[in-house]
């Protein structure tokens, strides 16, 4: 299919919709037009007729702000000019959100059932640790559209002829490749390659592909409020810490506190359910398990979950370290055991699905922690947290990044790598992609889109 003809065929497809539901909501025919034009003039605007590299949260993004800004402007029209406003202010907010959500379908099914045939050739330009991620996603993400074909070892420092099950490519053999697979895209992973290497893969490329994109260098010392500035002619970087303002300190804690409220009220339920399954597997000892953890600025905080381990795990613990020594070093590393022998059958199955950390709404209606944030540290990993510093300053979250990031196959220092990454790049759509994430891992026991 040609990208074209797959572009004209959404656009088809989705004005048939609107149509069918403006006049199925009983809106004015003589708004149609002007409505019409609003709406797909807003898609149009945020990119959503053209096939782009986005995972589904960009896409999700982009179609929020689309549909926000045809609400705004639709409404307008009906308080400037119409009397019976807020009927036609109902209906028009209901056809705003029914198209959201048939959009989104629309637009995912498409890309799912049609990805073989969008999906652009891109040639990945290193062999490191954030190539393989690149290369995972574009992968194992059924909504992307990328199609790996295979790596570059530009530096000739990996020795095997496959990445990922990828075949691996010398730097002389780029050019050939680009054009014999009709390579679209190039992304470049090079972080010791010099500014001088660097131009010279652009000079080499520039004229063959569409795009080339790279991962800077000075990865960790940017964030998503990175200003790019003209200073006269010399390209500067502007990059802060970044600084949640009142307002949405006032919003995110409002979120967090309708969340708690309504999670505390399901919490007695599903606790009383709990208790008796406890029990009738013979388990008599306490339901919530407490613990004292790091809060914003370092004050301690004491954290309720249900219980998944024996009682005084953590005194099995101390034993278990000192009778087998390779359970000692395997904490100290990863400050888990992989298998833990302390999980009850019934608690492995509340951290699979992560109901154990359900009772922290406590938590987050008392204000200690947050419905999204870094995970809550205890005392005793200070002395190993990196950015120590900065994860304090935020409020300890129910869930965050590193739980929606693969949690079990996850180092300790990488996990604080990703709080400190949730503390420079925070915003409210990165909670949002946070909580769905949540979500269907909770369902489904995965985060793949």
């Amino acid at each position: 299919m040609k990208k074209s003809v797959y572009i004209l065929c959404l656009w088809i497809v989705e004005t048939i919709t609107y149509i069918f539901l403006f006049n199925l909501l009983g809106l004015r025919h003589d708004l149609l037009l002007s409505f019409y034009v609003f709406y797909f003039g807003m898609l149009l605007m945020f990119h959503h007729f053209s096939i782009r590299n986005n995972l589904i949260w960009s896409e999700m993004r982009d179609l929020i702000t689309a549909h926000f800004y045809y609400f705004v402007f639709s409404s307008f029209s009906i308080v400037v000019f119409d009397v019976n406003r807020i009927r036609l202010f109902l209906l028009n907010l209901a056809i705003t959100l029914i198209m959201f959500v048939l959009t989104l379908i629309y637009i995912r099914t498409s890309h799912i059932l049609f990805r073989k045939q969008l999906a652009g050739n891109t040639l990945i330009i290193g062999v490191n640790e954030n190539a393989q991620k690149i290369g995972y996603i574009s992968h194992s993400n059924r909504f992307a559209l990328m199609n790996v074909i295979g790596f570059v070892d530009y530096f000739s420092v990996y020795k095997k002829d496959k990445f990922l099950e990828k075949p691996v490519f010398s730097s002389d053999e780029m050019e050939g490749i680009i054009t014999q697979h009709r390579v679209d895209q190039v992304i470049i992973v090079l972080p010791q390659a010099s500014s001088k290497q660097l131009n010279e893969i652009v000079d080499r490329l520039s004229n063959l592909v569409d795009r080339i994109k790279f991962v800077p260098s000075t990865y960790d010392l940017m964030d998503y409020e990175s200003e790019i500035q003209d200073f006269d002619g010399i390209l500067l970087v502007s990059t802060v810490k970044s600084k949640i303002k009142p307002f949405s300190k006032f919003v995110k804690r409002l979120v967090d506190i309708v969340a708690g409220i309504v999670g505390c009220i399901i919490l007695i339920p599903v606790t009383i359910g709990l208790k008796i399954i406890f029990l009738k597997n013979g388990d008599k000892a306490p339901l919530i398990f407490t613990q004292i953890r790091i809060g914003k600025n370092g004050k301690p905080i004491k954290i309720y979950k249900y219980r998944s381990m024996v009682p005084d795990a953590e005194k099995v613990l101390e034993e278990l370290m000192e009778k087998n020594e390779s359970i000692k070093q395997e904490y100290l590393k990863n400050k888990k055991l992989q298998d833990d022998p302390r999980i009850t059958p019934i608690g492995e199955k509340l951290r699979k699905t992560s109901l154990d950390e359900l009772p922290q709404l406590i938590n987050v209606l008392k204000g200690e922690m947050s419905l999204v944030g870094p995970r809550p540290y205890l005392f005793r990993e200070i002395d190993d947290m990196i950015y120590y510093d900065d994860i304090i300053k935020c409020k300890p979250g129910l869930t965050g990044m590193w739980q929606v990031s693969g949690r079990s196959d996850i180092g300790f220092k990488e996990r604080c790598h990703l709080d400190e990454y949730y503390y420079r790049n925070w915003a409210f759509w990165l909670d949002f992609t946070i909580l769905v994430k949540t979500i269907k891992i909770v369902l489904y026991g995965n985060g793949a889109m």
